[in-house]
C-alpha cells in the first residue's frame, strides 16, 4: 500500500514512522498537487477497467474462455494485477461489496475531462468511459462497485443487447 500524502512535508516526515505501519509513505506535494495525481490514477483506472469490460465480453460473445484470455494477458506485456482484482467481479457479475461506486467513480471521470480540457488534452477516451459510467448510474448501478460497467458494455443475456440503438440514435 502506498499512502500518498499531501501538505506539509515537515509534518509528513514527523508522521511518516507511525504511517509507515500502513504502507509505503510519499509525499507528493501541496494539495493540488496531491489531487492532480488522484485524478491522473483514478483516471487509469477508469480507462483500464472500460477495457476489462469491453476485453471480456468481445471474448464471451465470441464463445471463448475468460480464464484463458486472461492467462494470456496476465502472461505477458499486459500483465497486470489490478485485472486480476476485478476479473472475478465482471466474470461473475456480482459488484458488491463496493470498493469504489460508480458515482464517485463519475465524479472523478469528469474531473479528469474538465481538468484535462483546460490542459488542452484530447479527452475523447475519457469522454467515452463517463459516456459508460452514466448509462450504469441510469441503469441502477450508482451504488454498486464500478466494476459494474461490465453490465453496461456486456449485458447479461437476460438484459438484453440495446447498443445496436444506441449507435443508430448518434
Amino acid at each position: 500500500l502506498i499512502l500518498a500524502c499531501a501538505r506539509n512535508e515537515k509534518t509528513v516526515k514527523n508522521l511518516e514512522e507511525l504511517l509507515s505501519v500502513w504502507g509505503t509513505v510519499k509525499y507528493l506535494g501541496n494539495i493540488t498537487a496531491s489531487a492532480t495525481y488522484k485524478i491522473a490514477i483514478n483516471q487509469m483506472l477508469a480507462a483500464n477497467t472500460t477495457a476489462l469490460a469491453f476485453s471480456l465480453g468481445y471474448i464471451r460473445r465470441s464463445g471463448l474462455d475468460s480464464k484463458v484470455f486472461m492467462d494470456i494477458i496476465q502472461g505477458g506485456i499486459l500483465s497486470c494485477p489490478y485485472y486480476n482484482f476485478k476479473y472475478p467481479a465482471m466474470r461473475d457479475r456480482k459488484f458488491s461489496p463496493t470498493n469504489f461506486s460508480s458515482n464517485l467513480f463519475l465524479k472523478d471521470v469528469n474531473l479528469a475531462i474538465e481538468d484535462g480540457k483546460k490542459k488542452g488534452l484530447l479527452t475523447a477516451s475519457v469522454e467515452g468511459v463517463a459516456a459508460v459510467t452514466k448509462a450504469a448510474i441510469r441503469s441502477g448501478l450508482g451504488d454498486s462497485d464500478f466494476s459494474s460497467l461490465y453490465d453496461v458494455i456486456d449485458p447479461p443475456p437476460s438484459k438484453g443487447n440495446n447498443h445496436e440503438n444506441e449507435e443508430k440514435e448518434k
